[in-house]
């Protein structure tokens, strides 16, 4: 006779939960975006305001039989001045942490694998979190790449400087806001946006730097004014148009010194951040004159630039940084009289020194001092 007993349940997997809080950043933020788990989406969307999130992917790792996947709600506090305590529910409360971005779950996390996996998200703050919550040339803030928002870089560098509680603090009255709304007009003609975290490793001068290698622009404090000047390096100016100078305006030539065929580049890496999976990815341009006239040797270069986010804006900036490299360049040093008195870095002039062969040579000025 056969047994009447039932077959006992084997449990092959336990859910594992928990409660978790996540500091971000600086809040407040436009929008949470996205979250991903162990590289993974887990939830993808648009949450502008403090409130929770559905995340419903128990299948995100294999479902019960593998690792399981996430379940529970992601509580979303944006960070800001008057965010209310961010507590995990049920449990007793802990500090709001006002002004910061946070991300509370409570919820299944995992199955049969107790270990918590890495959790990422993705943020974007371009109009929220100015001073007084009053975003500079909001209207040209914003630069959308293949449906993505990325922040225009001038509106990034204004507010390194001018952000009280984070950045360098000056007044808006010490920005030349006409050169600056010039250089962001630009960049957003040009469709170029980038997308940077500063994490205060480096100091907010090193970030400034950053995005201006980004965009090869100058900022500097113009004499004359007091004011902060955003210059981008374009060709945007006629030769013919161009002051002069000359022996009767140059007092000495400190140095002189040209760049040599070998000392040329002749291919550029860029590498850059793809928006669309956040993946390291590169592109790499060449010069074949230059490659010829070095017997085709070639010489690399390559470029990180964390902030671009497309392949298309990766391929212009690097034929940008190649045009530049893979040609022999003169470098002046020279002091002149006070005809040159506004002229600032970044900068056309032309200059002729006969007595070296000089005629007619544009060059840019890349600093100067009175």
């Amino acid at each position: 006779m056969g047994s009447t007993k039932k077959p006992k349940k084997i449990i092959v997997s336990y859910w594992y939960g928990a409660k978790m809080q996540f500091g971000l950043c600086y809040g407040p933020v436009d929008a949470v975006t996205e979250v991903r788990v162990a590289d993974r989406i887990a939830w993808t969307g648009s949450q502008t305001a403090s409130g929770a999130v559905s995340i419903d992917k128990k299948e995100l790792f294999g479902g019960q039989s593998k690792e399981g996947g996430i379940d529970g709600t992601l509580y979303v506090k944006m960070g800001e001045a008057t965010q209310t305590t961010a507590n995990f529910p049920g449990t007793a409360p802990v500090p709001a942490y006002r002004g910061i971005l946070c991300a509370i779950f409570d919820g299944f996390f995992a199955a049969g694998n107790p270990y918590l996996k890495p959790w990422a998200f993705r943020v974007r703050r371009i109009l929220k979190g100015w001073n007084n919550d009053v975003a500079w040339y909001s209207g040209k803030a914003t630069i959308t790449i293949g449906g993505v928002a990325h922040m225009n870089p001038a509106h990034i560098i204004y507010e390194c400087l001018t952000n009280p509680e984070w950045g360098m603090g000056y007044p808006t009255t010490s920005i030349d806001a006409v050169a600056f709304q010039a250089a962001a007009d630009t960049l957003y003609d040009e469709g170029f946006g980038i997308s940077l975290t500063w994490n205060q490793q480096g100091s907010i001068q090193n970030f400034v730097g950053e995005v201006l290698d980004h965009v090869h622009g100058v900022v500097r404090n113009n004499p004359a004014t007091g004011q902060f000047f955003l210059k981008l390096i374009r060709d945007d100016y006629d030769p013919d148009d161009l002051d002069v100078y000359d022996d009767d305006d140059i007092i000495e030539i400190e140095e002189y010194s040209r760049t040599a065929w070998g000392e040329t580049v002749n291919e550029i890496t860029v590498k850059f951040v793809e928006q669309t999976n956040g993946k390291v990815t590169a592109v790499t341009v060449h010069d074949l004159a230059n490659i010829a006239a070095q017997g085709g040797t070639v010489i690399s270069r390559t470029q990180q630039y964390q902030g671009i986010p497309t392949f298309s804006l990766a391929n212009r900036v690097a034929m940008r940084d190649l045009r530049m490299s893979s040609s022999p360049i003169a470098k002046f040093r020279f002091t002149v009289n006070r005809n040159a008195w506004d002229k600032l870095p970044g900068d056309v002039i032309k200059v002729q020194f006969p007595s070296l062969g000089v005629n007619n040579v544009v060059l840019r000025v890349m600093d100067s001092s009175i």
